[in-house]
This record gives C-alpha cells, structure tokens and sequence, in this order.
C-alpha cells in the first residue's frame, strides 16, 4: 500500500491543506464552490483544522492506545477486572476502525 505524505501537515489561507518540510504542496483543499459564503468558509477553515489536527497526531494516538491495552493486559502478572476487560475491547474496536481503510 503505499504511504501518505509525511506529517505534519498544515493550514494556509484557512481552508489549504499544505504538506511540512521542503517540498511544501498542497493535499486538500476544504472550500466548496465559486460563490463566496462567509458561513461555508467558517465551515471549510474548521475542516481543514480538524483534518490537520486529526492527520498529525493519528499515529501517536494510535500507539499510545495500543500501548494503554498493553499494560493494562497485565505484563506485570495481574489480570484486568471486567471493567477493564470491557475498556480495552472498546478501545481496540476503535483502534481497528482508525487503521481501516
């Protein structure tokens, strides 16, 4: 499969989402159509914060959750209470949704 392009990545103008490092290019682009509509705008600038956002801490949140499961598996010989059991397989189920394709 192949890769994304390496974060971090980053806003300009509010609604572009651009790639770090030297080879700065654009990714995405959030706004919707010619007409200018201040509330689409405010609308499209929150999308391109949120998939940013979202983009540039996707694999760190990933492997401290999976790390969270780890440890509460009990590598130091405890077993989880239920609660925890329950925790860990939601966590997990999310786990496997955000590495989805």
């Amino acid at each position: 499969m192949t890769e994304h392009t390496k974060t971090p990545w980053r806003v300009i103008g509010g609604t572009c989402i651009f790639s770090s490092g030297d080879e700065k290019r654009l990714l995405a682009y959030t706004e919707e159509g010619k007409a200018f509509d201040i509330s689409k705008f405010y609308e499209a600038r929150a999308n391109a914060a949120f998939i940013v956002r979202a983009c540039n801490f996707h694999d760190e949140i990933i492997a401290s959750a999976e790390s969270l499961i780890y440890e509460m598996n009990g590598p130091d010989g405890e077993l989880p209470t239920l609660a925890e059991r329950e925790a860990m397989k939601r966590l997990q189920q999310v786990i496997n949704r955000a590495l989805e394709v």
